[in-house]
């Protein structure tokens, strides 16, 4: 960050990487009205006494045939197969090797269908941008993604504007009940819906909902502001973390 240079905090040199132009003061204001709106929020849905069903996403539901629906998903969503590819890891991510070679990874559960279908459309989304990409352009900034900010919206918007919807999830019975016979016969859509926006804090950013997702980017943009301003050391980052969990997301 002192290499790079900053007006204001050592954060705005490594966040510009990210989001040119950004500033961590005009991001602070709307991070809080987040936090206190989405705490607010969550401490209400956790007194409701309100149990989701989610036996509709877990069942036995083999990798193969999950990967089956994945394709086929992204497919229907305009990912171009003779230009790219999908495979597994440990952590979904994509790569976009060049004009005409996307690459994106899933990972698989195969006892909850969330797991392999939205890190498929999460990534599906990022390789769906790059593939978007001019290639009339090619090598030229014109070609190149705006930012990474604005890449993580088009992989949040498929994977949870569209991917979370009833209208999605009507389209999903279709494949779902000629990969998985009699599985999801007595399944209706809105089955589906409740079960897959079931709200449950828990400790991993990647497998969030969407009430609780925005409160782990939060916490992490706090407490790495802190460490590099000097307020915080690294040994302190255990109990922090700690803390910070159990206030944002109990």
């Amino acid at each position: 960050a002192e290499a790079v240079g900053y007006e204001s905090e050592p954060y705005d040199a490594l966040l510009d990487e990210y989001e040119p132009g950004a500033r961590v003061q005009e991001l602070l204001p709307v991070l809080a009205e987040v936090r206190e709106g989405l705490t607010g929020l969550l401490e209400r849905l956790a007194g409701s006494g309100i149990e989701i069903d989610t036996a509709p996403i877990h069942q036995s539901l083999p990798v193969v045939g999950q990967d089956r629906l994945c394709r086929r998903v992204l497919t229907d969503v305009g990912f171009d197969f003779e230009a790219g590819r999908m495979d597994t890891s440990a952590h979904p991510f994509t790569d976009g090797i060049a004009i005409g070679d996307v690459r994106l990874t899933t990972r698989y559960d195969p006892r909850d269908l969330r797991m392999g279908l939205y890190s498929a459309l999460h990534e599906g989304g990022h390789a769906l941008y790059e593939q978007g990409l001019p290639a009339e352009y090619e090598g030229t900034p014109v070609a190149s993604a705006v930012s990474l900010g604005i890449h993580e919206s088009q992989s949040r918007l498929w994977e949870n504007q569209v991917g979370r919807n009833r209208p999605f999830l009507q389209y999903c019975l279709a494949p779902l009940r000629e990969i998985f016979p009699g599985q999801f016969d007595r399944i209706s859509a809105d089955d589906l819906y409740r079960a897959v926006n079931r709200i449950s804090p828990s400790l991993i950013r990647i497998e969030a909902d969407e009430v609780t997702y925005n409160l782990h980017i939060i916490l992490r943009l706090e407490i790495e502001r802190a460490l590099l301003t000097g307020e915080i050391a690294v040994a302190d980052l255990p109990e922090l973390w700690r803390s910070k969990m159990r206030t944002y997301l109990g």
